[in-house]
Protein backbone atom coordinates (compact mmCIF):
# COMPACT_ATOMS: atom_id res chain seq x y z
CA UNK A 1 0.00 0.00 0.00
CA UNK A 2 2.93 2.52 0.59
CA UNK A 3 4.84 1.49 -2.53
CA UNK A 4 1.01 2.57 -4.56
CA UNK A 5 0.50 5.55 -2.65
CA UNK A 6 3.92 6.57 -3.02
CA UNK A 7 3.66 5.93 -6.70
CA UNK A 8 0.55 7.93 -7.35
CA UNK A 9 1.28 10.67 -5.31
CA UNK A 10 3.50 12.11 -8.27
CA UNK A 11 3.83 15.72 -8.63
CA UNK A 12 4.36 14.55 -12.52
CA UNK A 13 1.65 12.71 -14.23
CA UNK A 14 1.91 9.30 -13.60
CA UNK A 15 0.78 6.30 -16.14
CA UNK A 16 -0.88 3.84 -14.11
CA UNK A 17 -0.57 0.64 -16.28
CA UNK A 18 3.13 0.95 -15.46
CA UNK A 19 2.35 0.38 -12.05
CA UNK A 20 0.68 -3.04 -12.79
CA UNK A 21 3.15 -4.15 -15.08
CA UNK A 22 5.47 -3.59 -11.51
CA UNK A 23 2.74 -5.34 -9.10
CA UNK A 24 1.76 -8.36 -11.08
CA UNK A 25 5.33 -9.48 -11.90
CA UNK A 26 7.80 -10.99 -8.84
CA UNK A 27 8.22 -10.09 -6.14
CA UNK A 28 5.08 -8.86 -5.85
CA UNK A 29 2.46 -11.23 -8.14
CA UNK A 30 -0.54 -9.03 -7.53
CA UNK A 31 -3.46 -10.54 -9.06
CA UNK A 32 -4.59 -8.04 -11.46
CA UNK A 33 -8.32 -7.69 -10.24
CA UNK A 34 -7.06 -6.75 -7.42
CA UNK A 35 -5.15 -3.49 -8.19
CA UNK A 36 -7.70 -0.99 -8.60
CA UNK A 37 -9.27 -1.89 -5.02
CA UNK A 38 -5.76 -1.78 -3.46
CA UNK A 39 -5.09 1.61 -5.02
CA UNK A 40 -8.43 2.73 -3.37
CA UNK A 41 -7.25 1.98 0.05
CA UNK A 42 -4.03 3.33 -0.52
CA UNK A 43 -5.14 6.69 -1.91
CA UNK A 44 -8.26 7.03 0.30
CA UNK A 45 -7.24 10.05 2.17
CA UNK A 46 -5.82 11.97 -0.95
CA UNK A 47 -8.50 11.30 -3.57
CA UNK A 48 -9.18 15.29 -3.35
CA UNK A 49 -5.76 16.30 -3.88
CA UNK A 50 -5.37 13.97 -6.83
CA UNK A 51 -6.45 14.59 -10.85
CA UNK A 52 -6.48 12.55 -14.11
CA UNK A 53 -4.71 14.21 -16.74
CA UNK A 54 -6.36 12.74 -19.44
CA UNK A 55 -9.62 11.05 -19.18
CA UNK A 56 -12.69 12.58 -20.79
CA UNK A 57 -14.30 12.99 -17.50
CA UNK A 58 -12.76 13.21 -13.72
CA UNK A 59 -16.96 12.75 -12.07
CA UNK A 60 -16.44 9.20 -11.40
CA UNK A 61 -12.75 8.85 -9.81
CA UNK A 62 -13.41 5.40 -8.77
CA UNK A 63 -14.12 4.47 -12.70
CA UNK A 64 -11.28 6.16 -13.94
CA UNK A 65 -9.37 4.02 -11.18
CA UNK A 66 -10.62 0.72 -12.09
CA UNK A 67 -10.24 1.64 -16.31
CA UNK A 68 -6.53 2.73 -15.61
CA UNK A 69 -5.54 -0.47 -14.18
CA UNK A 70 -6.42 -2.08 -17.45
CA UNK A 71 -3.77 -3.60 -19.73
CA UNK A 72 -3.48 -0.82 -22.28
CA UNK A 73 -4.60 2.10 -20.53
CA UNK A 74 -2.83 4.82 -21.33
CA UNK A 75 -4.28 7.39 -18.22
CA UNK A 76 -2.53 9.17 -16.02
CA UNK A 77 -2.66 10.97 -12.84
CA UNK A 78 -0.81 13.34 -10.69
CA UNK A 79 -1.30 15.70 -7.05
CA UNK A 80 -2.80 18.51 -7.87
CA UNK A 81 -1.19 20.67 -5.04
CA UNK A 82 -0.14 24.03 -6.30
CA UNK A 83 2.93 25.89 -5.38
CA UNK A 84 2.95 29.28 -3.92
CA UNK A 85 4.07 31.13 -6.32
CA UNK A 86 1.56 29.07 -8.67
CA UNK A 87 -1.46 30.42 -6.23
CA UNK A 88 -0.19 33.83 -6.37
CA UNK A 89 -0.27 34.32 -10.22
CA UNK A 90 -3.76 32.41 -10.39
CA UNK A 91 -5.22 34.43 -7.74
CA UNK A 92 -3.92 37.62 -10.17
CA UNK A 93 -6.08 35.90 -12.65
CA UNK A 94 -8.86 36.03 -10.12
CA UNK A 95 -8.36 39.34 -9.20
CA UNK A 96 -7.80 40.48 -12.65
CA UNK A 97 -11.36 38.95 -13.78
CA UNK A 98 -13.14 40.00 -10.74
CA UNK A 99 -13.98 35.98 -9.98
CA UNK A 100 -15.04 35.49 -6.29
CA UNK A 101 -13.53 32.91 -4.34
CA UNK A 102 -16.19 32.72 -2.06
CA UNK A 103 -16.75 29.07 -0.63
CA UNK A 104 -14.40 27.27 -3.04
CA UNK A 105 -11.27 25.66 -1.80
CA UNK A 106 -7.82 27.03 -3.43
CA UNK A 107 -7.31 24.06 -5.53
CA UNK A 108 -11.04 25.03 -7.31
CA UNK A 109 -10.42 28.45 -7.12
CA UNK A 110 -7.34 28.32 -9.24
CA UNK A 111 -8.84 25.86 -12.02
CA UNK A 112 -11.23 28.48 -12.35
CA UNK A 113 -8.93 31.45 -12.95
CA UNK A 114 -6.88 29.06 -15.70
CA UNK A 115 -10.24 28.61 -17.27
CA UNK A 116 -10.73 32.25 -16.81
CA UNK A 117 -7.40 33.34 -18.67
CA UNK A 118 -7.57 30.85 -21.25
CA UNK A 119 -10.93 31.48 -22.52
CA UNK A 120 -10.26 35.22 -22.61
CA UNK A 121 -6.90 34.17 -24.95
CA UNK A 122 -8.74 31.94 -27.06
CA UNK A 123 -11.58 33.70 -27.63
CA UNK A 124 -9.40 36.82 -29.34
CA UNK A 125 -9.68 36.56 -32.87
CA UNK A 126 -6.84 34.85 -35.16
CA UNK A 127 -6.00 38.39 -36.76
CA UNK A 128 -4.67 39.65 -33.25
CA UNK A 129 -3.50 36.60 -31.28
CA UNK A 130 -1.18 36.07 -34.85
CA UNK A 131 -0.34 39.89 -34.76
CA UNK A 132 2.67 41.10 -35.40
CA UNK A 133 2.28 43.81 -33.13
CA UNK A 134 1.55 41.76 -30.02
CA UNK A 135 4.86 41.97 -27.44
CA UNK A 136 7.22 38.77 -27.45
CA UNK A 137 6.03 37.91 -23.96
CA UNK A 138 1.93 38.33 -25.76
CA UNK A 139 2.99 36.31 -28.09
CA UNK A 140 4.52 33.54 -25.80
CA UNK A 141 1.18 33.38 -23.66
CA UNK A 142 -0.88 32.76 -27.16
CA UNK A 143 1.22 30.01 -27.78
CA UNK A 144 1.46 28.23 -24.70
CA UNK A 145 -2.35 28.61 -24.15
CA UNK A 146 -2.75 26.57 -27.66
CA UNK A 147 -0.79 23.88 -26.58
CA UNK A 148 -3.03 20.71 -26.17
CA UNK A 149 -2.98 18.62 -22.18
CA UNK A 150 -1.50 21.51 -20.11
CA UNK A 151 -2.84 21.60 -16.97
CA UNK A 152 -3.71 24.94 -14.37
CA UNK A 153 0.07 24.29 -12.73
CA UNK A 154 2.05 24.40 -16.31
CA UNK A 155 -0.12 27.58 -16.70
CA UNK A 156 0.71 29.05 -13.69
CA UNK A 157 4.39 28.36 -13.96
CA UNK A 158 4.28 29.94 -17.69
CA UNK A 159 3.06 33.30 -16.27
CA UNK A 160 5.54 33.15 -13.41
CA UNK A 161 8.09 32.70 -16.32
CA UNK A 162 7.06 35.79 -18.21
CA UNK A 163 5.97 37.87 -15.58
CA UNK A 164 8.86 37.04 -12.70
CA UNK A 165 6.91 35.32 -10.11
CA UNK A 166 5.72 37.91 -8.19
CA UNK A 167 4.71 37.21 -4.30
CA UNK A 168 2.28 39.67 -3.65
CA UNK A 169 -0.90 39.38 -5.59
CA UNK A 170 -2.30 42.64 -6.06
CA UNK A 171 1.53 43.76 -8.06
CA UNK A 172 1.15 40.57 -9.99
CA UNK A 173 -1.97 41.49 -10.77
CA UNK A 174 -0.74 44.78 -12.24
CA UNK A 175 1.51 42.94 -14.14
CA UNK A 176 -0.69 40.55 -15.56
CA UNK A 177 -3.22 43.48 -16.93
CA UNK A 178 -0.27 44.91 -18.94
CA UNK A 179 0.32 41.96 -20.54
CA UNK A 180 -3.27 41.12 -20.84
CA UNK A 181 -3.87 44.92 -21.90
CA UNK A 182 -1.95 44.25 -25.62
CA UNK A 183 -4.95 42.44 -27.27
CA UNK A 184 -6.84 45.78 -26.80
CA UNK A 185 -4.44 47.96 -27.72
CA UNK A 186 -3.73 46.62 -31.00
CA UNK A 187 -7.59 46.46 -31.65
CA UNK A 188 -7.96 49.86 -30.97
CA UNK A 189 -4.76 50.65 -32.96
CA UNK A 190 -6.22 49.21 -36.02
CA UNK A 191 -9.66 50.60 -35.58
CA UNK A 192 -8.01 54.08 -35.11
CA UNK A 193 -6.20 53.99 -38.28
CA UNK A 194 -9.09 53.18 -40.31
CA UNK A 195 -10.59 56.31 -38.56
CA UNK A 196 -8.04 58.44 -39.07
CA UNK A 197 -7.99 57.60 -42.82
CA UNK A 198 -11.68 58.20 -42.98
CA UNK A 199 -11.87 61.11 -41.19
CA UNK A 200 -9.03 62.39 -43.48
CA UNK A 201 -10.97 61.94 -46.63
CA UNK A 202 -14.28 63.16 -45.59
CA UNK A 203 -14.84 66.69 -46.49
CA UNK A 204 -15.61 68.62 -43.48
CA UNK A 205 -18.25 71.21 -45.39
CA UNK A 206 -22.19 69.61 -46.15
CA UNK A 207 -22.15 71.13 -49.23
CA UNK A 208 -18.87 69.15 -49.91
CA UNK A 209 -19.91 66.36 -48.53
CA UNK A 210 -23.51 65.76 -50.22
CA UNK A 211 -21.43 66.16 -53.11
CA UNK A 212 -19.60 63.38 -52.74
CA UNK A 213 -22.28 61.46 -51.67
CA UNK A 214 -24.45 62.03 -54.59
CA UNK A 215 -21.34 60.73 -56.91
CA UNK A 216 -20.74 57.81 -54.61
CA UNK A 217 -24.59 57.25 -55.25
CA UNK A 218 -24.71 57.75 -59.12
CA UNK A 219 -26.14 55.14 -60.76
CA UNK A 220 -23.20 53.83 -62.43
CA UNK A 221 -21.40 53.47 -59.20
CA UNK A 222 -20.47 50.38 -57.98
CA UNK A 223 -21.96 48.57 -55.04
CA UNK A 224 -19.36 48.76 -52.96
CA UNK A 225 -19.62 52.76 -53.79
CA UNK A 226 -23.01 52.88 -52.85
CA UNK A 227 -22.67 50.97 -49.91
CA UNK A 228 -19.94 53.53 -49.05
CA UNK A 229 -21.87 56.60 -50.24
CA UNK A 230 -24.53 55.34 -47.67
CA UNK A 231 -22.50 54.78 -44.89
CA UNK A 232 -21.25 58.38 -45.22
CA UNK A 233 -24.99 59.76 -45.92
CA UNK A 234 -25.37 58.74 -42.37
CA UNK A 235 -22.40 59.52 -40.59
CA UNK A 236 -21.69 62.50 -38.84
CA UNK A 237 -18.06 64.08 -37.59
CA UNK A 238 -19.00 64.09 -33.94
CA UNK A 239 -19.99 60.89 -33.95
CA UNK A 240 -18.02 57.23 -33.45
CA UNK A 241 -17.48 56.09 -36.70
CA UNK A 242 -18.15 51.69 -36.61
CA UNK A 243 -15.45 50.67 -38.08
CA UNK A 244 -16.88 47.34 -38.99
CA UNK A 245 -19.29 48.58 -41.59
CA UNK A 246 -16.32 49.72 -43.15
CA UNK A 247 -14.63 46.76 -43.41
CA UNK A 248 -18.15 44.72 -44.23
CA UNK A 249 -18.22 47.23 -47.46
CA UNK A 250 -14.47 47.33 -48.95
CA UNK A 251 -13.54 43.74 -47.71
CA UNK A 252 -16.46 41.69 -47.13
CA UNK A 253 -15.35 40.72 -43.28
CA UNK A 254 -16.12 41.81 -39.91
CA UNK A 255 -13.21 44.54 -38.36
CA UNK A 256 -12.28 41.63 -35.93
CA UNK A 257 -11.14 39.02 -38.06
CA UNK A 258 -9.12 41.35 -40.16
CA UNK A 259 -5.38 41.37 -39.87
CA UNK A 260 -3.01 43.93 -40.71
CA UNK A 261 -2.06 43.66 -44.37
CA UNK A 262 -6.04 43.94 -44.23
CA UNK A 263 -6.45 46.69 -42.37
CA UNK A 264 -3.53 48.15 -45.09
CA UNK A 265 -5.83 47.26 -47.93
CA UNK A 266 -8.89 48.58 -46.58
CA UNK A 267 -7.31 51.72 -45.81
CA UNK A 268 -5.90 52.17 -49.87
CA UNK A 269 -9.48 50.93 -50.90
CA UNK A 270 -11.42 53.73 -48.84
CA UNK A 271 -8.55 56.18 -50.12
CA UNK A 272 -9.03 55.72 -53.94
CA UNK A 273 -12.71 54.58 -53.74
CA UNK A 274 -13.07 58.12 -52.22
CA UNK A 275 -10.46 60.07 -54.50
CA UNK A 276 -12.20 58.54 -57.30
CA UNK A 277 -15.13 60.17 -56.75
CA UNK A 278 -14.04 63.46 -55.85
CA UNK A 279 -12.10 63.66 -59.76
CA UNK A 280 -13.74 66.06 -61.66
CA UNK A 281 -16.47 63.72 -63.81
CA UNK A 282 -15.82 63.50 -67.84
CA UNK A 283 -16.83 66.05 -70.47
CA UNK A 284 -20.65 65.53 -72.01
CA UNK A 285 -20.61 64.91 -75.31
CA UNK A 286 -23.85 67.50 -75.98
CA UNK A 287 -26.17 66.13 -78.70
CA UNK A 288 -28.03 69.48 -79.94
CA UNK A 289 -30.84 67.26 -81.76
CA UNK A 290 -32.30 65.92 -78.56
CA UNK A 291 -30.62 68.22 -75.78
CA UNK A 292 -31.21 72.22 -75.87
CA UNK A 293 -27.85 73.82 -75.87
CA UNK A 294 -28.59 76.15 -73.48
CA UNK A 295 -29.69 73.71 -70.80
CA UNK A 296 -26.45 71.18 -71.07
CA UNK A 297 -24.10 73.79 -71.17
CA UNK A 298 -25.50 74.95 -67.72
CA UNK A 299 -25.56 71.63 -66.46
CA UNK A 300 -21.93 71.36 -66.87
CA UNK A 301 -21.06 75.02 -65.90
CA UNK A 302 -23.09 73.89 -62.58
CA UNK A 303 -20.92 70.51 -62.42
CA UNK A 304 -17.53 72.14 -63.10
CA UNK A 305 -18.39 74.56 -60.14
CA UNK A 306 -19.28 71.85 -58.14
CA UNK A 307 -15.98 70.14 -58.61
CA UNK A 308 -14.00 73.49 -57.88
CA UNK A 309 -16.19 74.42 -54.85
CA UNK A 310 -15.19 70.78 -53.39
CA UNK A 311 -11.33 70.92 -54.35
CA UNK A 312 -11.24 74.40 -52.38
CA UNK A 313 -12.42 72.75 -48.90
CA UNK A 314 -13.76 76.12 -48.07
CA UNK A 315 -16.59 76.96 -45.24
CA UNK A 316 -19.89 77.37 -46.50
CA UNK A 317 -19.80 80.88 -45.41
CA UNK A 318 -17.60 82.17 -47.64
CA UNK A 319 -18.22 80.00 -50.52
CA UNK A 320 -22.36 81.70 -50.27
CA UNK A 321 -20.58 84.92 -50.16
CA UNK A 322 -18.09 84.60 -53.23
CA UNK A 323 -21.23 83.19 -55.27
CA UNK A 324 -23.52 86.14 -54.28
CA UNK A 325 -20.41 88.34 -55.81
CA UNK A 326 -20.24 86.70 -58.90
CA UNK A 327 -24.24 86.49 -59.66
CA UNK A 328 -24.00 90.90 -58.32
CA UNK A 329 -21.91 90.78 -61.67
CA UNK A 330 -24.50 89.77 -63.95
CA UNK A 331 -27.47 91.84 -62.37
CA UNK A 332 -31.12 91.08 -62.43
CA UNK A 333 -31.37 89.41 -65.42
Amino acid sequence: LKLINKTLLASEPYEVSKLRAKLITPPYGLPSSTLAILAAVAIRHEVPRLRWTNAKGEANFAKNLNSAFSEDSKLTIRLFDFAPKQLTMLYAVGLHFRLSKKDKSNEDYAIECNKALRDFVNQQSEAIKTSGQLQDKTRQLVKFVQKIATNPQDLADCLIELLGGESDVDKAQQQLKSLLDDFEKITNSNGHEIKKTFETLIPKSPLFKETLVNRLNHEDASPKAKALGGLLADHQHDKELDVNQVTQILLDKPFEECNEIEIGECKGNLKTLIEYHQQPQPERIINTETEPTSIVIAEDLIEQLNQVLVRTQLPSSQIKAALSTVLNQYGDE
